[in-house]
């Protein structure tokens, strides 16, 4: 009769309790707490700041779309397209325009609303508060001023001859302290 060799195990036997080894320790989880909240209360005024950018930025956008488009319907329709400001609600509309949408009825856009939740601060063209393009594209010249609670953009408007639209941008930084509010130095964009 043969034996078989014993068989050996390297393994160690099952422990009742875990070794420290395999576990974190409260005061392990409690600094890895700590870094997150320091690292969340970092970048949360950043993420809000990049945010109130974002809508400013977004808001210039549609508004100089939206003056294209205008441009662009009055040259190819010969017809006369007015783009009238409302600062008080902070909206615009467009008249003699259909919506580039196709939706009925007059085309309007509310900046006070999402996706944009900003103010227009002012508006003032050589007509008052409206742009009108005329057969040819040529609109007066003017500006907006567009503001949420961190930074104003004052957008400049011209297309006196029919070219294409050009629009100056500049962007001032408001800070506020008690109660006061004071704009930075301007700044040139592109």
């Amino acid at each position: 009769m043969l034996s078989t060799p014993p068989v050996r195990d390297d393994r160690r036997p099952a422990s009742p309790t875990r070794s420290r080894a395999d576990a974190f320790s409260l005061a392990e989880l409690a600094i890895v707490v700590a870094i997150i909240g320091v690292v969340a209360a970092i970048a949360t005024p950043r993420f809000a700041s990049a945010h109130a950018r974002y809508r400013i930025r977004a808001a210039e956008q549609r508004i100089l779309a939206d003056f294209e488009y205008a441009q662009r319907i009055a040259r190819s329709q010969s017809k006369s397209v007015t783009i009238t400001f409302d600062a008080a609600n902070d909206r615009y509309a467009l008249t003699g325009a259909p919506s580039p949408l196709g939706e009925s009825g007059a085309y309007q856009v509310d900046l006070g609303d999402e996706p944009y939740a900003v103010d227009i601060f002012s508006v003032s063209s050589d007509s008052g508060v409206s742009w009108t393009f005329d057969e040819n594209g040529a609109c007066e010249s003017g500006q907006i001023v567009l503001e949420t609670p961190k930074e104003r953009r004052t957008i400049t408007i011209g297309a006196a001859d029919g070219g294409p639209i050009t629009a100056t941008k500049t962007r001032a930084l408001i800070t506020r302290v008690e109660g006061v509010k004071n704009v930075g130095a301007n700044q040139m964009l592109e």
